[in-house]
């Protein structure tokens, strides 16, 4: 990078990192992460959902190419919102077992009473809430846009959309047994009634599909069954698959595409400057 573009430079985008917390509907408090770009709320704002789901965000390097994107979202004058709900990790085994049996299920109003939360507080413009994420937040981020309306734009990230196919096709078949608690071949089961592609009759949120080529853990196919399933239900969704990519978008030159890209939908859809 040439003189004043590099890290430190593009950093400085990024007038504030907070600690939030908030109640969710039965009464548990969650806590999250915001960046805060400069100028004065309510901002746009892109909800970035963790994988997992026992995993936690917590302060991280921006630097790191999977992670350019919400650099560059900052810097174009969008927040960042990253919630640790129900599931994810540090808070003990009681906390992490909420979500088993139920991916999808209570975890879901962890999200939305954290964004009902920043919307309140004149931080989230209600009209311009993104939601993203890898992995597990691939699935919420498809699941969420078929359970609540109100997200402008998405960007699931290597997700899972239908766990019969994840059992099925993946390389850790057990995980979906393990975290639902219940099998395929149950019909109308757990199985069915967690899959985003079994909802998206439902979704209305302009959808831009992300998904590695190479990826075992959540393979590809998932990304083009819910994309097929939206363009089927007259929803705007484009598939974007990187040929030499597996879980998640990390080497060059995708990784570059793929900042710009999910920059652009959002920008497309929920412009900064309405």
């Amino acid at each position: 990078m040439g003189r004043g573009l590099g890290y430190a430079e593009q950093i400085k985008a990024i007038a504030a990192v907070e600690c939030v917390s908030w109640k969710t509907p039965d009464g548990l408090e969650i806590q999250g992460w915001l960046l805060r770009p400069h100028g004065q709320g309510p901002y746009p704002l892109v909800m970035n959902v963790h994988g997992g789901p026992v995993w936690q965000w917590h302060p991280f390097w921006l630097g790191r190419r999977r992670y350019a994107p919400f650099a560059l979202l900052v810097k174009h004058g969008y927040a960042v919102f990253f919630p640790n709900p129900r599931g994810s990790s540090g808070r003990g085994q009681d906390f992490a077992r909420r979500v088993v049996g139920a991916m999808g299920g209570e975890d879901t109003y962890d999200y939305l009473s954290g964004l009902d939360h920043l919307v309140q507080k004149g931080i989230a413009d209600p009209k311009r809430l993104g939601v993203t994420g890898v992995s597990y937040g691939g699935f919420m981020t498809s699941w969420l846009i078929t359970q609540d309306a109100r997200f402008a734009a998405a960007a699931p990230i290597s997700p899972v959309t239908n766990q019969v196919t994840k059992h099925l096709i993946s390389n850790i078949p057990h995980f979906v047994k393990l975290f639902l608690n219940d099998s395929y071949y149950n019909p109308g089961g757990r199985y069915f009634q967690y899959s985003p592609v079994m909802h998206a009759h439902k979704a209305k949120t302009p959808t831009l599909n992300i998904c590695g080529a190479l990826d075992r853990c959540t393979p590809p196919e998932e990304a083009v069954q819910f994309h097929n399933a939206l363009l089927e239900n007259n929803v705007t969704s484009v598939l974007a698959m990187y040929p030499e990519e597996g879980h998640g978008i990390s080497k060059l030159p995708a990784a570059i595409d793929f900042a710009a890209r999910m920059t652009d939908w959002f920008e497309h859809f929920m412009p900064s400057r309405p």
